[in-house]
């Protein structure tokens, strides 16, 4: 498919995902699933990346993308529909996970310009 902009959705995709240092993908529409299974062989995109997925879509075709995900080093959060969307149980993990991955980014170009050895 062609968006807005004459290009590949997909290379739209993969272009926007190598610039970001973090990716938040919630697998619950057929976009998101397609971008997993595009990203899950690329390990210069998936150690930056999380998936959420409901724990009753763990099976089938995308649990095995998800185990080749995981081998990448992406990281996987579950969840149980709706409870932990309306409580809010999701949002805090992965934002634990984001402030993670900020403060090791953090660290890596202190000690890279010598503020820390």
């Amino acid at each position: 498919m062609i968006g807005g902009g004459g290009i590949n959705l997909s290379v739209a995709e993969l272009l926007q995902a190598r610039e970001y240092e973090y990716i938040v993908t919630i697998m619950d529409s057929p976009g998101s699933i397609a971008e997993v299974h595009d990203f899950c062989h690329m390990p210069e995109i998936v150690h930056k990346m999380t998936i959420c997925i409901n724990k009753e879509h763990l099976s089938g075709y995308s649990g095995q993308v998800l185990r080749i995900f995981e081998g990448n080093h992406g990281r996987i959060e579950t969840f149980k529909f709706p409870d932990d969307i309306t409580g809010c149980h999701l949002l805090g993990r992965v934002v634990d996970q984001v402030e993670k991955c900020a403060e090791a980014k953090q660290d890596q170009i202190a000690r890279s310009v010598g503020v820390l050895v």
